[in-house]
């Protein structure tokens, strides 16, 4: 439905282009999964907000995070709540979207918080609340920015060559978020 009626292709383009779609392994293996060892996060709960978008930038971050420093027992454990309170313009409890809060995170711009980063949980606990002030995070919070180095998008048009890059970009990169 998105790309049917290009809703959200127009909004991604307007913040960001189109990264060059991957290429897929020559072989993949029958099944494959980051679960394996431990490289999630675990699954939390939302609470009574529509926050899902968040949860799954937030996890997938956290995942790739543990990936490419190569230690599954790390535990960055990022802060959900610290794109909803200041990071507003990616969505709140009412919806959003995983890749304007990649977009944000990395924003030094007034709306991107001035820094490029998220904040621990530790630093603005989950509140499952849209209108928690971004005063509440914690006071050394420029201290617990994780910043990303980058981020990007590619619509797949459902051939079995892109599912097999879907595939690919899981085992080499990490999870994916994906959304409609």
């Amino acid at each position: 439905i998105v790309e049917k009626f290009g809703v959200m292709k127009n909004v991604l383009s307007y913040y960001r282009k189109e990264v060059e779609k991957p290429l897929a392994m020559a072989s993949l293996p029958p099944s494959f999964s980051w679960l394996d060892g431990g490289w999630v996060t675990p699954a939390r709960f939302q609470g009574n907000c529509g926050s899902c978008w968040d949860f799954a930038a937030v996890g997938a971050l956290e995942a790739i995070i543990k990936i490419r420093e190569g230690m599954a027992s790390l535990n960055p454990d990022l802060s959900e709540q610290y794109i909803l309170s200041c990071l507003p313009n990616a969505g709140s409890c009412k919806g959003g979207s995983p890749y304007l809060a990649y977009y944000y995170i990395k924003s030094t711009s007034p709306e991107g918080n001035y820094h490029n980063g998220i904040v621990t949980e530790d630093c603005f606990p989950y509140e499952a609340n849209d209108w928690v002030p971004c005063s509440r995070k914690c006071g050394n919070w420029e201290e617990k920015l994780v910043p990303i180095k980058d981020y990007g998008y590619w619509i797949p048009d459902g051939s079995n060559e892109d599912r097999q890059r879907i595939k690919t970009q899981i085992m080499e990169d990490g999870p994916l978020v994906s959304f409609m």
